[in-house]
């Protein structure tokens, strides 16, 4: 354009200066880094270390055939009875971001929709919100307006955390069968390990059964239960370990079969195993 006889030009100007997005290490802390990725599974550490110290407050509990000893328990124990508590919700928790990890180690592994690793997280997702919901009757017993608890109430409240806390187990159950399945069909984990689930899932499917001879031994202080109790931890110690060890691990040093997905011919997504020097 002119204007007055001179050539008049639009300013210049110069392009937006396009950053590249800030790296999610460095002073962000990176949620999809191995670190992280490491430290979610060993919440499994850390559920086990609450669930141990829960344990060591353990008091013999009278019976509830008995209400009259409860109020008189209840005062005599009230900080170990709610230190427990606190530590096997403690416990629970972690346990539950523990899950997060479990799945995603179990679905790396599984053949096919990941169905079995499904129903893993979802039973012990169950299974462990009915454990915290079953410590609600004793932390109940606990608050200073039960100082004063009729027995039969305090009886009432102990028998429904225990049952609660019983009923758990079948979820729980159903977990670790789904665990065994994974490992053993799948390589999910070491063969060994796949079995002690299975003893773990025979274990928590055993414990309800209290219920039929709540004085037998497998009453919460009967030493079938404390056997029973076992299984479970002895799968998580060395489960949490695999985890951990795994991660990060490149999957040209790993010759078990891993999961991926791919594209098929019509451009829909597959799911599927890919067995590493196999064409």
């Amino acid at each position: 354009m002119t204007s007055g006889g001179l050539l008049w030009a639009p300013p210049h100007r110069c392009p937006p200066v396009l950053r590249s997005p800030r790296p999610l290490s460095g002073r962000r802390f990176d949620m999809t880094g191995t670190r992280f990725e490491k430290l979610s599974a060993a919440t499994g550490y850390a559920a086990l270390l609450c669930g141990i110290g829960a344990v060591a407050l353990e008091r013999p509990w009278p019976s509830t055939t008995n209400p009259a000893a409860l109020p008189v328990f209840l005062a005599d124990n009230h900080a170990a009875i709610l230190g427990q508590s606190l530590l096997f919700l403690l416990s629970a928790g972690f346990f539950l971001w523990f899950l997060g990890s479990l799945r995603s180690h179990l679905l790396a592994r599984e053949a096919g929709t990941g169905r079995v690793t499904m129903i893993a997280f979802t039973a012990g997702m169950i299974g462990y919100g009915l454990t915290i919901a079953g410590q609600a009757p004793q932390i109940t017993l606990t608050l200073p307006a039960q100082a004063s608890v009729d027995p039969a109430l305090a009886a009432l409240l102990t028998d429904l955390g225990y049952v609660m806390l019983l009923v758990a187990n079948i979820p729980l159950a159903v977990m670790y069968t789904a665990i065994a399945v994974v490992s053993l069909g799948n390589a999910a984990f070491p063969t060994w390990l796949g079995w002690i689930a299975a003893v773990a899932a025979v274990a928590a499917l055993g414990l309800p059964f209290a219920v039929v001879d709540p004085t037998g031994p497998l009453a919460p202080q009967g030493w079938l239960s404390y056997v029973l109790y076992l299984a479970p931890i002895v799968w998580l110690i060395p489960a949490t370990t695999v985890m951990i060890t795994r991660i990060g691990r490149s999957t040209a040093d790993d010759p078990r079969p891993q999961r991926h997905q791919g594209i098929d011919d019509s451009g829909s997504a597959v799911g599927g195993v890919a067995t590493h020097g196999r064409v």
